[in-house]
């Protein structure tokens, strides 16, 4: 039974996208596109493995597990965690 393709992100440091795209080709990856701050392609464990153990570009492979649309809502700011709300957390 073949292994589930999972959506996967390699991120590039600013300016080296294209650089990644050609490595991640490369190394036999293939539907490699090229996005905004890096990467993205799908692949099984396997591929995930060879683009986090033989890419020297990357600084890391993040596997997306959920996708959603983010709205600018004076409910959805109310319900954020900031750094404030976070630190008087511990102090309790």
């Amino acid at each position: 039974m073949p292994e589930k393709q999972a959506h996967l992100f390699a991120v590039a440091p600013p300016g080296l996208e294209q650089m990644l795209h050609r490595e991640l080709v490369g190394l036999g990856i293939a539907g490699a596109r090229l996005d905004e701050g890096g990467v993205s392609f799908r692949g099984d464990r396997r591929t995930l493995y060879r683009a986090n153990l033989h890419s020297r570009i990357a600084s890391r492979i993040l596997v997306r597990i959920a996708r959603f649309r983010a709205s600018a809502s004076p409910a959805a700011s109310q319900n954020c965690i900031t750094p404030t709300r976070w630190l008087s957390g511990l102090r309790e």
